[in-house]
């Protein structure tokens, strides 16, 4: 959904039986040859809203200055950072594509969010296996909480999806309301469902919480365990049995 190309064929690979250690395996057509293309295939009922700004030493807007092949069909490539949500990149930033043919097609004066991981003595690595790197057009409401999260110092942000059902494959519950209890001294912060299953508390002080839904008439709700560091945004789906 967030690149352009056109895959022939998507498949489902389990490194184990466990759901969050897949890995989503592709063929694409470039030019006259076939490649494969693997991406993480991670799932779980806690997400971090999709900006992933803890995971990496750089996250910022920027724009492709210059692209540069090199072996093995990858690519070399300098970014002119615009916007820093995370660490202090160099201006130009260079990093270097891995999949970089089953990556969208980079073009000088493209922006995209960037999301990069710097390690010693290695390069940086625009990965398409587990870089969440994106285009800006697909990226807007990413960009939106990373502005957020930028201008709280001292608050974290916690929304989610209330479900009957699994939490991949459920129903939305409306007007539920949904309780936020620090553990550390029991204090209790409320939202409610929207029309699409939908809550999101006002940004809460850093702590352990627990997560719970009142019963309704359709659902019989789980609890849930979050820690939410300061500048922290969790994105939770809370999934409980129909009546």
């Amino acid at each position: 959904m967030r690149f352009a190309a056109t895959f022939a064929m998507s498949c489902l690979v389990l490194c184990c039986s466990i759901p969050a250690n897949s890995v989503i395996v592709s063929e694409k057509k470039v030019g006259d040859r076939t490649i494969m293309c693997m991406h993480t295939g991670l799932m779980s009922d806690l997400k971090d809203c999709g900006v992933h700004s803890g995971w990496y030493t750089y996250v910022f807007v920027g724009s492709i200055f210059a692209i540069t092949p090199i072996e093995n069909d990858e690519k070399q490539i300098q970014i002119i950072p615009e916007e820093v949500f995370a660490g202090e990149p160099a201006n130009p930033i260079a990093v270097q594509t891995s999949q970089g043919a089953c990556l969208p097609d980079l073009v000088v004066g493209d922006r995209w969010l960037f999301y990069l991981r710097q390690e010693k003595e290695h390069p940086i690595f625009l990965d398409y296996y587990g870089n969440d790197s994106v285009p800006i057009a697909g990226a807007e409401e990413q960009i939106e909480v990373l502005r957020r999260l930028k201008a709280m110092s001292d608050r974290g942000i916690v929304r989610g999806h209330v479900l009957t059902g699994e939490f991949y494959d459920g129903t939305p519950v409306p007007n539920a309301r949904v309780v936020a209890r620090r553990k550390s001294d029991k204090k209790q912060f409320v939202a409610r469902t929207d029309s699409d299953g939908r809550f999101e508390f006002n940004p809460l002080p850093p702590g352990n919480y627990k997560i719970d839904v009142d019963r309704t008439d359709s659902l019989k709700p789980k609890s849930s365990d979050l820690d939410l560091p300061a500048g922290a945004c969790w994105d939770l789906t809370i999934a409980g049995k129909a009546r």
